[in-house]
């Protein structure tokens, strides 16, 4: 029984995983594409479907540790456990659609996560 406890742990901890690297991610190109690449549009047409993604994400992430409290108390591990794939993933992302000499390396976002969980949960934060 206990080990089958611990089993489920893991599994909502993978998922919990998931969905930030998930929303980390499409917040890294959400700033990057409003800030850096176009700074004067708020809402570039081409990724107004991050918006989907990064709200779906968030709603997962609150829902698993809502279902499974003692989530949050990992919540700072889990959260930088999970930046260096949400970063890999918005620099391969970015790279499929931008020039070469403006293409992305990891200097371009931070080496630690720019966010609490407070930001990640939020209904209304975008950087």
């Amino acid at each position: 029984m206990l080990e089958e406890l611990g089993e489920v742990g893991k599994q909502n901890q993978h998922a919990l995983e998931s969905h930030l690297i998930n929303r980390i991610l499409h917040l890294l190109k959400h700033q990057y594409q409003t800030q850096v690449i176009s700074p004067q549009r708020y809402e570039p047409q081409e990724f107004r479907s991050w918006y989907e993604t990064i709200d779906t994400a968030r709603r997962e992430t609150r829902r698993l540790v809502k279902k499974n409290p003692s989530l949050k108390s990992r919540m700072a591990e889990v959260i930088t456990d999970s930046y260096p794939d949400a970063k890999a993933g918005a620099i391969n992302q970015m790279n499929k659609y931008l020039p070469k000499d403006q293409q992305l390396t990891d200097q371009s976002f931070p080496a630690e996560c720019p966010r609490s969980y407070d930001q990640l949960i939020d209904d209304d934060w975008l950087p």
